[in-house]
């Protein structure tokens, strides 16, 4: 039985016998935590530009309030279940 052969009896193996098989993690908190920070940055960037006052295009303010609802759609998600957290 060759190394490729061998692999994939014993993975086929592991999951008959009910075992778990466990998947490496990857960086995807890191990944979101940069892209917030991002988020953040570049929102209070725009904020500052604008004047109480400012007249904004309509998709202008469409995209900004889409933003508002995704970003407060994950932190409720979030915010409601902490082992989501780690």
């Amino acid at each position: 039985m060759d190394k490729i052969t061998k692999s994939l009896y014993d993975t086929f193996a592991e999951i008959a016998s009910g075992k778990v098989i466990r998947e490496e993690k990857d960086a995807e908190g890191q990944m979101a935590k940069g892209e917030l920070m991002v988020i953040s940055s570049k929102a209070q960037e725009l904020a500052n530009m604008m004047k109480d006052d400012t007249q904004l295009e309509a998709w202008v303010q469409s995209k900004i309030t889409k933003a508002k609802d995704y970003i407060s759609s994950v932190h409720d998600y979030m915010n409601g279940n902490p082992d989501k957290i780690d």
